[in-house]
């Protein structure tokens, strides 16, 4: 590769992935998920995990690594990351220091604001019933953008966040 490819690359990545994260990236549970088992398999348990070390790839290259502030969180997403958290690893000797490890990079993670009960109520289609709250809180959150110049990024896994925004020029899904 050139000094030419790699200046390509760079203007790629101001023009084309800088504007939709450079606010924020809102992070779905799965994510957090692979995060979590992935970073207590590599440090506490001593295995490669290969999802989490796609994960980090994909941070690495969106220039994410280790810069938490930028990850928006919803109350909901946080909910269930607890409970996947709790329900996967309490049992562990070591979970005491796991606890200590992983709840200072929750604690960076910016907050997103709350919904009401009539919010999430209404947003439920009653024909095709979806009831996963931590996704409605996202899909509340980005929709407020949607129709805004504001520019947004989802990193989720989760083909449903591909089918809601596909045609959504100020939100980049990544999947």
């Amino acid at each position: 590769m050139t000094i030419l490819d790699l200046n390509h690359i760079y203007t790629d990545y101001i023009k084309h992935i800088l504007p939709f994260i450079k606010n924020g990236v809102f992070i779905d549970t799965s994510v957090m998920k692979i995060f979590i088992d992935g970073y207590i398999n590599t440090f506490f348990s001593k295995k490669n995990d290969e999802q989490y070390n796609n994960l980090i790839s994909i941070l690495e290259y969106l220039k994410l690594i280790n810069k938490w502030e930028k990850f928006w969180i919803t109350p909901h997403i946080l909910t269930e990351i607890c409970n996947h958290f709790c329900c996967d690893y309490n049992k562990r000797k070591d979970y005491k220091e796991i606890v200590q490890s992983i709840i200072p990079i929750l604690k960076q993670l910016k907050e997103e604001k709350n919904f009401t009960k009539e919010d999430i109520l209404n947003f439920i289609n009653l024909n095709k019933p979806i009831i996963e709250l931590g996704d409605i809180s996202i899909f509340l959150s980005v929709d407020e953008l949607v129709n805004t110049s504001y520019k947004t990024s989802i990193l989720v896994k989760d083909y449903g966040f591909n089918n809601r925004y596909e045609n959504a020029p100020n939100v980049m899904i990544i999947d």
